[in-house]
C-alpha cells in the first residue's frame, strides 16, 4: 500500500511536470509570435518611411529639374547617414543606396545641383520617373526619363 502511494505521488509530480512545462511552451509560442508580428509591422513602417519621399515622383509624368534635383539631394542625405557609404558605391539588390539618374547618367555629386538646373536643354522639359527596388523593398534607383 505504501509503495503505490509513493507511485501515486511521483505519477502526479511527473504529471504536474508535463503540464508547467507544455503551459511554458505554449506562452514561449506565443510571445514569439507578437514579437515577430511586431517586428515585421516595424519593417513594414521603416520600408515605407524610407521610400515615402520618392514614391512621391514614382510614375508621375510631370516632374520638373526641380524635382529631380530634389530627389537627387535626398538620395544624398540617405545614403550619408549610413556609415559606410561613399560616394563611388553604386545602389545593388543587397544594400541600401540609393542612386538617381537622369536618362542614362547617374547624378550624385553634390556640384550636379548647378549644371542641372543651369542646363537650357532641362529647362522647362519634364520627366516621369520610375523607381527600382533592392531585395528588401526599399527604393535602390530613381530613374528620370525626360518626356
Amino acid at each position: 500500500m505504501e509503495n503505490s502511494v509513493k507511485a501515486l505521488f511521483i505519477a502526479s509530480g511527473v504529471l504536474m511536470g508535463i503540464m508547467i512545462l507544455s503551459i511554458a511552451a505554449y506562452l514561449y509560442s506565443v510571445m514569439v509570435s507578437g514579437s515577430r508580428s511586431l517586428v515585421a509591422k516595424m519593417d513594414e513602417k521603416y520600408v515605407s518611411e524610407y521610400n515615402y519621399e520618392f514614391l512621391n515622383y514614382d510614375a508621375k509624368d510631370d516632374n520638373t529639374i526641380s524635382d529631380v534635383v530634389s530627389a537627387k539631394n535626398y538620395a544624398i542625405e540617405k545614403n550619408s547617414r549610413d556609415i559606410f557609404y561613399t560616394r563611388n558605391m553604386h545602389a545593388a539588390a543587397d544594400n541600401q543606396y540609393i542612386d538617381v539618374y537622369i536618362g542614362g547618367t547617374r547624378i550624385m555629386g553634390i556640384e550636379d545641383d548647378k549644371i542641372l538646373l543651369t542646363n537650357s536643354a532641362y529647362e522647362g522639359k519634364l520627366f516621369r520617373c520610375t523607381i527600382e527596388f533592392n531585395n528588401y523593398g526599399l527604393a535602390s534607383i530613381v530613374r528620370f526619363i525626360m518626356r
